[in-house]
């Protein structure tokens, strides 16, 4: 649930619509805009990820062996790269 408001938040300001999925394989729903410095910006931030749907949908998918601070650092790095795509 943290990590969900860490990328949703209340609805305001960040892109992302919902996180969708179970386990760690999720994907971040993004709003009706799709951003495509989106995989760039989270290159930056040390994060690589995929975009599916045609670039709707963030797609998730941490190793099996990460931790929950891990996790909170990765909702954390995506939220910036969120924030700075949308600049």
């Amino acid at each position: 649930a943290a990590v969900e408001h860490t990328l949703v938040g209340d609805g305001e300001g960040l892109p992302a619509r919902r996180l969708r999925g179970r386990g760690l394989l999720r994907g971040l729903e993004l709003s009706d805009e799709p951003l495509p410095d989106l995989p760039a910006s989270a290159r930056r931030h040390g994060l690589l990820i995929g975009m599916v749907a045609a670039g709707q949908v963030v797609r998730i998918a941490p190793p099996l062996v990460i931790n929950a601070e891990e996790i909170h650092e990765l909702a954390r790095r995506l939220s910036m790269a969120l924030e700075d795509a949308l600049e």
